[in-house]
């Protein structure tokens, strides 16, 4: 684990308590209907193998979209975690509106701590293996991005988020619904 991911405090037990106050039932009614299916059954695999499963975030406020970025934890405010974040894909004469959610899960028991630092860690793996299983996109599956640091120089990092589960879905509008 590198220095850097430590001094975060997203990435901290304390912090993943603290963050939300919201129940596990709260956090999964955030999401798409479609995703909260899919994000119960990734918990219930989970447990099935002798996890305790936690989810630590859903959807984030701007704001607290611009907290993880000056805490180093994310490095985009286009985030699925984000209700704003949308792209746009033609299909035809129609546009495809494609929104997504998120989800941070960690076993309650380790959070980010001890053997949960090391992206390596068994739980880590086997979210990836049933986010995968139900369709969603996992964050250990990034490959490395460069980016501008805080020095003002490029950095190539390993930016895998392992704890991040995501999907996208679509609504089509007609083109013309739309104004620049």
């Amino acid at each position: 684990m590198s220095e850097q991911r430590k001094a975060h405090p997203a990435h901290t037990r304390q912090h993943a308590k603290t963050q939300h106050e919201k129940s596990q039932e709260d956090l999964l009614n955030e999401l798409h209907p479609v995703f909260k299916e899919k994000v119960n059954l990734i918990l219930v695999d989970l447990r099935k193998i002798g996890w305790e499963p936690k989810i630590i975030f859903a959807r984030r406020t701007e704001e607290q979209q611009r907290d993880a970025i000056r805490r180093g934890a994310s490095h985009t405010m286009l985030s699925w975690h984000v209700e704003h974040t949308i792209g746009l894909l033609p299909a035809g004469s129609r546009l495809q509106v494609v929104r997504g959610n998120a989800v941070d899960i960690v076993d309650r028991r380790y959070g980010w701590e001890g053997k949960a630092k090391s992206k390596e860690f068994q739980f880590w793996k086997d979210l990836g293996t049933a986010a995968h299983k139900h369709g969603c996109q996992w964050g250990g599956d990034w490959k490395p991005v460069k980016y501008k640091g805080k020095d003002g120089k490029v950095h190539t990092g390993d930016q895998r988020d392992v704890a991040h589960v995501q999907m996208f879905y679509t609504e089509e509008r007609e083109q013309d619904s739309f104004t620049a």
